[in-house]
């Protein structure tokens, strides 16, 4: 949970005996750019085809691949290779938390940049929560980047600034010591000037290979998104007396227009049949979806998509005016698909759509992030070749399927999130629900 806040700030406080003032100055002048992020994934097929030798010669899972990480980025002209490095080795070795004054500053920015986004991306928040407990890395992601961050950020305020700074230091050597992995983004004369450079650097920083990934508990994970909320008339209870998970989460808001958000099981990397759910998704965004939400819903806009490394299947809106309206929407046109589905004609639109994304050129630094990270969770070109192949040769029955698979698996199982305005909130358009939790996050930390 304070993972955010530490990859936020570790480029924005000083170091060793530099102040942040000019430990800014030097990277404006020697930098294009220097600052943390974090990544989260799931492997494309598991773990197991991913292994390595260790030094007794024993086949082993390589601790690379399929972990949470800490990134650490920066860009330099060649000419300022050395500077540039020199400045993220004093960054990763001393950086400093001490200076209570500039971390309570950035706390406040971190804050106020959070909940200046919820009203333009409530529909990233109202899919993460509904995503939340169907696997562990979307629960990751919902305890970085979602609602369950905001509720974190408030703890944080409350905390004792000094104690704050103790804990991201603490949290950050600890981060060093499990060890890390550097990739090289450059042109060919560049690359062998910074590859000299960076094993300097990664020498005198004492960074090491990637330790063997800790075990942890994903129901922990789970729990630990669970936030404030009050159940509403007629809601269900479990027979241990335990609430249930809610069928709908309510998050009231005080903006104007609202957002929503399903999702179910899905297809993973292992089930060629991810292909069609990707052709599904396209075509009923641009065509039911867009006609039913858009044009008779009034909202701005409506999307499904698939997360096949995750097995997740969702559907959103984007500044609804009829949230709790589109719910029920987007089964509806689901329920048509699965009937009544489109002609080779249509899908040949599609295929075209989906494959000019997939194909669609990239920059070198853009190519170079994407190839790491399908490195990192283990997707390979070989996987994007069939993906293509069978993109070309999809026919209508293909997405007919898909869309039967995704309409059982909503009526098996489904997590609903919808963002309102509470203040006109009315009982009728309720009743078609019996499990609804409220959270009272948003209008809590808005304040």
């Amino acid at each position: 949970l304070f993972l955010p806040f530490l990859a936020g700030s570790l480029s924005s406080v000083g170091f060793g005996d530099t102040s942040w003032v000019e430990a800014s100055r030097r990277s404006a002048l020697e930098t294009g750019g220097m600052g943390g992020n974090l990544f989260t994934s799931a492997m494309m097929n598991g773990l197991d085809n991913l292994m390595a030798c260790n030094e007794h010669g024993e086949v082993v899972q390589d601790p690379v691949f399929g972990r949470d990480w800490l990134f650490f980025k920066v860009k330099m002209l060649t000419e300022q290779s050395e500077k540039a490095l020199a400045l993220l080795k004093e960054n990763l070795l001393t950086v400093d938390f001490s200076d209570s004054q500039r971390l309570s500053t950035l706390l406040k920015e971190f804050r106020n940049d959070f909940v200046a986004s919820l009203a333009p991306n409530g529909n990233e928040y109202a899919a993460s929560r509904t995503s939340c407990t169907l696997s562990r890395n979307k629960a990751i992601d919902e305890l970085w980047n979602g609602l369950t961050q905001l509720a974190n950020i408030k703890s944080m305020m409350d905390m004792d600034i000094q104690q704050l700074g103790q804990k991201l230091s603490a949290l950050f050597t600890r981060i060093k010591e499990h060890g890390a992995i550097a990739q090289i983004i450059a042109d060919e004369e560049s690359l062998e000037v910074a590859l000299t450079l960076l094993e300097k650097t990664i020498a005198d920083c004492k960074l090491l290979p990637p330790k063997p990934r800790v075990a942890d508990n994903t129901q922990h994970f789970y729990e630990l998104t669970q936030l404030p909320s009050s159940p509403l008339e007629g809601m269900v209870e479990a027979s241990d007396g335990k609430q249930q998970d809610a069928l709908l989460e309510l998050l009231p808001s005080n903006f104007q227009v609202g957002f929503a958000a399903v999702t179910c099981g899905g297809k993973g990397y292992d089930n060629p049949g991810y292909v069609y759910d990707g052709l599904l998704a396209h075509w009923i965004s641009n065509t039911a979806l867009w006609e039913q939400i858009r044009t008779v819903g009034g909202a701005y806009g409506a999307f499904a998509w698939p997360d096949t490394s995750e097995r997740i299947f969702g559907f959103a809106t984007y500044r609804d005016p009829k949230p709790l309206r589109s719910l029920q929407v987007f089964q509806q046109v689901i329920a048509q698909a699965a009937e009544a589905c489109l002609d080779q004609e249509e899908l040949d639109g599609v295929i075209t759509g989906c494959y000019s994304k997939e194909v669609q050129p990239k920059s070198p630094s853009s190519r170079g992030s994407v190839g790491f990270l399908r490195y990192l969770y283990g997707y390979t070109q070989e996987a994007k070749k069939k993906k293509l192949e069978m993109l070309v040769q999809a026919k209508p029955e293909h997405i007919r399927q898909a869309a039967q698979e995704v309409l059982a698996s909503l009526e098996r199982y489904q997590r609903q999130a919808a963002i309102v305005n509470g203040n006109e909130l009315k009982a009728d358009e309720l009743k078609d629900w019996k499990n609804i939790q409220q959270l009272s996050i948003i209008s809590e930390n808005m304040r």
